[in-house]
């Protein structure tokens, strides 16, 4: 039975790999063509778009792991149904669930992998990948701005250039109202201090509005540099750590986190998926002992994929545009590649 589930487990997995490899170079070649055309613009160039798209290889991998277990278990065990070594397995006495155990260890194999990508190494190179990418829009500045709560300030900072905070704006708030704006044109990291220089402070009196020239001043909490790593980063690029630590923070702030949560959830439900992968693929690999053709069953592995991957980005928009709970954009691909699967099942026991 060992020897039996290391077959299937090793059969499985290479063709899973194989799928894996051939999904990333074909995205990887129309991004290649998309990116070209931006090629000359603000001193970007061929070498910036490899680096890039070495960068993002492990963002497009983690993002092809359901469809290529779905194409490479079904490959992989409609090999075994077309030489009829699954017929064997069935008339020596293994239940369905049973053959399936080797392609199941494949499958948790690949979630361990999906894991370690999304919390040790997407994290650090997508932000490498933005930076080689966004050359095309300027030359010095390679982040957008934004908002933050800081104690009782609110911060604005149009934009971050190699992790320093430029035209920085804080707005002191007391009973609704502007107590004082203090106006900096960069700011840098000290440790855990950050370091303004050239700080102009704005106070707003009773009776008048005084300006003062302060020179360089030091903020020990003006924003936790995880924080910043979450507030450049895009939401789906983020480990579950630092997303859920960046929701307590936003929502602690008063802030909406819909879209932080919704990224959260999808990376706890994502080995939901990939084992849904493999119950969509069990009726289409049995059924071809009496029905055979496995190149239509390819074909139809891949539609299916394709339609389960275009649920997964709709569903999720359209549940945060509804205000419905970020959880149940998480679930609901599940429930529609569930159907997918019950529909499959149905069909085939109707042959």
């Amino acid at each position: 039975m060992i020897k039996i589930d290391r077959y299937i487990l090793w059969t499985t997995f290479i063709t899973v790999i194989g799928s894996l490899v051939l999904l990333s170079i074909i995205e990887t070649f129309f991004t290649f063509l998309n990116e070209l055309g931006d090629v000359g613009q603000d001193d970007y160039k061929i070498t910036d778009v490899l680096l890039y798209l070495l960068y993002d290889l492990p963002v497009r991998l983690n993002r092809m792991i359901p469809m290529g277990l779905l194409l490479g278990i079904l490959i992989g065990l409609g090999q075994l149904a077309s030489t009829n070594e699954l017929t064997v397995m069935r008339a020596a006495g293994l239940s369905k669930f049973r053959v399936l155990c080797g392609a199941i260890f494949t499958v948790i194999i690949m979630s361990i992998f999906s894991f370690l990508l999304s919390e040790n190494i997407i994290p650090k190179t997508s932000i490498q990948a933005e930076l080689y990418q966004n050359k095309q829009s300027t030359n010095e500045i390679v982040q957008d701005g934004f908002w933050a709560i800081s104690n009782s300030e609110i911060v604005n900072v149009s934009a971050i250039h190699d992790g320093n905070l430029k035209n920085i704006t804080m707005f002191d708030i007391e009973d609704q109202s502007i107590k004082s704006i203090i106006q900096s044109p960069n700011a840098y990291l000290d440790r855990r201090d950050w370091i303004m220089s050239d700080v102009t402070t704005t106070i707003f009196n009773e009776e008048s509005i005084t300006r003062q020239d302060e020179g360089n001043l030091t903020f020990p909490n003006l924003i936790d540099q995880r924080i910043l790593d979450a507030l450049i980063a895009k939401p789906e690029n983020l480990s579950a750590k630092n997303l859920w630590r960046f929701i307590r923070y936003m929502e602690k702030n008063g802030l909406d986190s819909a879209e932080y949560r919704l990224a959260f959830w999808t990376k706890v439900f994502s080995p939901f998926m990939n084992f849904v992968m493999l119950v969509i693929v069990a009726p289409l690999v049995f059924s071809q002992n009496r029905q055979g053709n496995l190149g239509m069953r390819i074909f139809l592995g891949i539609m299916i994929g394709l339609i389960i991957y275009l649920a997964t980005r709709i569903l999720s928009h359209t549940i945060l545009i509804f205000g419905y709970p970020p959880i149940a954009g998480a679930i609901l691909p599940i429930v529609v590649a569930l159907l997918i699967a019950f529909i499959l099942f149905k069909f085939v026991a109707s042959k």
